[in-house]
């Protein structure tokens, strides 16, 4: 069963920021779109404890997240860009 994942307009405007940023803008859709699907499917078994959620990485970009096992939600609650290659 999937899990529904959500973010913040504040978020998903921070994920837009780093991609009109970056130099490697196709990684970032790539690792976008991998984490949704990771998130969607997976969402515990990714990552590690973070906080009071979890942190997972897919080069170039670190999410960190909550996720709700009960209601099989996923919140989105940060992204950050890793690439030491430049922006």
């Amino acid at each position: 069963m999937r899990y529904d994942v959500t973010a913040s307009a504040d978020v998903e405007n921070k994920l837009a920021e780093i991609w009109l940023r970056s130099r490697r803008r196709d990684a970032v859709r790539r690792a976008s779109d991998r984490i949704d699907w990771l998130l969607k499917h997976y969402p515990l078994d990714q990552g590690h404890e973070y906080r009071t959620g979890r942190i997972m990485t897919v080069e170039p970009l670190t999410v960190r997240y909550i996720v709700s096992p009960d209601d099989r939600r996923v919140e989105i609650i940060d992204y950050a860009y890793n690439d030491t290659n430049g922006r």
